[in-house]
């Protein structure tokens, strides 16, 4: 695994379908600080049908976190 910067943040999606217009098919990506949070959220929600999990972790820079209100 590489080694994370300290420039950088672990933030971790979640799929899933938007409940705001889920019979139209849309889905929104949610982000989340710990894995925990983002498993916890991922709890009964659904993507295209199947439950929403939480998806692959990414190392972003700071400052992008920071846009998407994860820090």
């Amino acid at each position: 695994m590489a080694r994370r910067s300290s420039k950088t943040v672990t933030v971790y999606n979640v799929l899933c379908d938007w409940e705001a217009a889920a019979d139209l098919g849309y889905s929104k990506t949610f982000r989340f600080r710990t894995e925990s949070d983002a498993a916890m959220f991922a709890r009964g929600k659904t993507y295209l049908g199947r439950p929403a999990t939480v998806g692959v972790e990414h190392d972003v820079p700071k400052h992008l976190a920071q846009r998407w209100g994860v820090i």
